[in-house]
């Protein structure tokens, strides 16, 4: 056997999972005793990884070309080797390009959540004022969650009992409680709005999205945003938007 004549070959195939039985073993055992063919098995596997990430199929034929074209063999193997690693360097920087561009220069969901999330403002009216000096449980729990003390005004509103107004005190402590990151309770509660809502459930489709979003939930923030997409309303735009910036 011509081994330093049939070396690429024999790497290619033995990496590509075509070599079997004898020629197998025998390239295996091979392996072990040659030093060199253990060097361009070691280069081999470099571009070869390359080539399959970056859809390069005809690396290898490239290569082969090249071999057999080279006439000078001691010039060829410090020529060829040279080209190795001028090829592997060229793979590796595409690579690290590749995910410079789609995992560091990408915005995790989180962040994307976060660049979208507006608590939804507080409705002037909702809440009724009771007479002119004292303020109901319902407004004063409005009060604090305009001014962004949503703590204070999740304990006043889930005090709160009232028949009529339930749905919109049940999403504003979805919005108070995704404000300060209580995903798992805001999940709930649009979630319960979106089923049996009338008035906010096209809202709670919206800000359970992005709840799932900051919990890195992608798929199902999608399939959300999907959905928002199909009605007329201004969330329909925004929801096309945030779904170019997550895919």
């Amino acid at each position: 056997m011509n081994i330093e004549k049939n070396k690429i070959d024999l790497v290619e195939d033995y990496l590509m999972g075509n070599l079997e039985g004898t020629v197998k073993s025998d390239f295996e055992k091979l392996l072990t005793e040659d030093e060199e063919l253990q060097e361009y098995m070691e280069e081999f596997k470099l571009i070869f990884e390359g080539a399959r990430f970056s859809g390069r199929k005809d690396l290898f034929n490239q290569l082969k070309e090249i071999e057999k074209n080279r006439e000078d063999k001691p010039t060829k193997v410090v020529k060829f080797r040279s080209l190795y690693y001028g090829i592997a360097a060229s793979i590796l920087l595409l690579i690290s390009t590749y995910f410079a561009f789609n995992y560091i220069s990408q915005d995790p969901p989180s962040v994307v959540a976060e660049s979208y999330f507006e608590p939804y403002p507080a409705l002037y009216g909702a809440a009724t004022r009771s007479s002119e000096t004292e303020y109901t449980q319902l407004e004063l729990g409005m009060q604090l969650y305009e001014v962004a003390r949503y703590e204070e005004s999740i304990e006043i509103l889930e005090s709160v009992v009232d028949p009529e107004k339930q749905e919109m005190i049940n999403f504003y402590l979805g919005n108070a409680y995704l404000a300060i990151d209580d995903y798992s309770k805001s999940e709930t509660i649009f979630k319960e709005l979106i089923n049996t809502g009338k008035i906010f459930s096209h809202d709670a489709k919206w800000y359970l999205a992005i709840t799932y979003l900051k919990e890195n939930e992608t798929d199902k923030a999608i399939s959300l945003l999907k959905d928002l997409t199909s009605y007329e309303n201004d969330y329909a735009k925004k929801a096309k938007k945030m779904l170019r910036d997550v895919d």
